[in-house]
């Protein structure tokens, strides 16, 4: 259950993160950046139950990366499915 809890709080972060740099300015974007990254952190303390520390850090971070590349494509897709 550990490691599905760290796996969701590693893409919310990366989803958030993703909101904060295409929807806001200023402090509200920055504060919003701080909690995606405080959510990535927490990600890592629960990751140790993917196999220990280092491959649950790898892994998370593997997710993390893949989601945030994943979400603007799948936002594009999105406003491209409502026009038509």
């Amino acid at each position: 259950m550990a490691a599905i809890f760290s796996i969701f709080l590693a893409v919310a972060s990366a989803v958030v993160t993703h909101w904060s740099v295409r929807n806001f300015q200023g402090t509200t974007r920055l504060g919003l950046f701080a909690f995606s990254m405080a959510l990535l952190g927490l990600s890592f303390v629960w990751g140790n139950a993917l196999g220990g520390f280092w491959p649950g850090v790898y892994t998370l971070i593997s997710i993390y990366f893949l989601t945030t590349v994943a979400t603007p494509w799948l936002h594009l897709y999105w406003e491209r499915r409502d026009v038509e």
